[in-house]
């Protein structure tokens, strides 16, 4: 399985990231934040990253 680093723009709060983990987790989506960094880690299966990207267009995150 193969790993992808997503930078993330405007996470800052444990709720921000609660709002898109629980989204993540409905579509059963391998993930791990780090709110310092501003990354998300999403362990490749399928259509997990396009379907993550998605999810933080959808909740206003801009990905870079």
């Amino acid at each position: 399985m193969m790993k992808h680093v997503i930078l993330l723009r405007d996470m800052k709060t444990k709720e921000d990231r609660a709002r898109v983990s629980d989204e993540l987790d409905d579509l059963g989506i391998e993930h791990d934040f780090d709110l310092e960094q501003k990354t998300l880690v999403i362990n490749d299966r399928g259509d997990a990253v396009r379907n993550a990207t998605r999810i933080l267009g959808e909740n206003g995150f801009l990905t870079y």
